[in-house]
């Protein structure tokens, strides 16, 4: 029982990280966050990444996105219209001509159209496809609102009528950060910042090891032989997934790389950034050195919990007595094998 409830604790902290609100201003959608980023750069964005490069690279890769998804629940009307829908936003996207933030300085946020006249990705195609006074409307009444918060008839009908759901809609839509700020040329930047997530999942791996191995070898815990096993098996796996996060950690807490001096990719005049996080790295060691100890503390006694179920499965006994002869006693020696 006490093995399920740690497993049930770890599994739950690891869904907890999954059920992220991207409503939280830093990222450039709320539904898929900087995932586009991320899986073209191999890193997160940061404040050397000029605005333009981060929505142009969220468009392509929700465009991919919805260009390879499974239409069979649509009609043939609807089929061809989001695909004309697709072909607008991905003239949208060779366009680059997106709105800034007017709502806040402070943290990102959609903007349906700004002051000068750019409107946003989805505002552009309901432009492309029913005409501007319908997209002007829709801004009247939602300027500033995520795709999932409008409440709009307009907008459900012309969803309805292109084959989007609203949760495609939403994952088009970007959030726009405020008018650009030069950032003064530097080649170091040190964060002190080991970041929530990265600190939750360490936190989350040290308690269950530290539990379950506790719970194996205390004392005060009567444990038959094959929940030892299990229990050490788990704990050799924790092990090995703390080593695993330990490495990419420690790779990505000092990084060199370069960026453009064009001013539509990036906002600094700097070709090289040495990105360096001391915090991070120290945790990700500890991450590493943890794990390496669990691994191979309960890797050796999961061995040795193995061995000694396989000798348990059979026993030797022996007896010895004596049978009456004519004259003397002959010994007789007794051999039972159970199995």
């Amino acid at each position: 029982m006490l093995f399920q409830t740690y497993i049930a604790l770890f599994v739950s902290i690891l869904f907890s990280l999954q059920n992220v609100d991207y409503r939280d201003g830093s990222t450039v959608n709320a539904v898929v966050g900087d995932e586009s980023f991320y899986q073209i750069f191999d890193r997160m964005p940061n404040q050397f990444d000029s605005e333009n490069l981060r929505i142009s690279t969220h468009l392509k890769y929700v465009h991919q996105l919805l260009s390879t998804a499974d239409l069979s629940h649509l009609s043939n009307e609807q089929t061809k219209k989001r695909i004309e829908v697709l072909t607008y936003l991905e003239e949208y996207i060779n366009n680059g001509d997106f709105p800034t933030n007017e709502y806040t300085t402070e943290y990102r946020r959609p903007n349906f159209i700004d002051s000068n006249g750019a409107i946003c990705a989805v505002g552009y195609l309901v432009e492309r496809t029913e005409g501007r006074d319908v997209a002007e409307s829709l801004n009247d009444s939602f300027q500033f609102d995520y795709i999932m918060d409008m409440n709009s008839n307009v907008l459900e009908n012309w969803l309805n009528t292109y084959g989007l759901s609203k949760i495609e809609a939403a994952m088009i839509q970007p959030n726009y950060g405020g008018f650009p700020i030069l950032i003064p040329s530097t080649k170091k930047v040190t964060s002190k910042e080991i970041g929530w997530d990265y600190g939750l999942i360490s936190a989350g791996f040290a308690t269950s090891q530290l539990l379950i191995t506790n719970a194996i070898y205390s004392s005060n815990t009567e444990l038959s032989l094959n929940q030892k096993y299990w229990y050490s098996i788990a704990s050799t796996t924790l092990g090995l997934a703390s080593i695993y996060t330990g490495i990419e950690g420690y790779r990505s807490s000092d990084r060199y790389y370069q960026v453009e001096s064009n001013p539509e990719e990036t906002v600094i005049p700097t070709s090289n950034i040495d990105e360096r996080n001391p915090r991070k790295k120290a945790l990700s060691v500890l991450n590493i050195s943890l794990g390496v100890f669990s691994t191979l503390y309960n890797g050796l006694h999961a061995f040795k919990y193995q061995h000694e179920k396989k000798r348990a499965k059979y026993v030797v006994y022996t007896s010895a007595q004596t049978l009456p002869g004519r004259n003397n006693y002959y010994p007789s020696l007794n051999i039972n094998m159970s199995f």
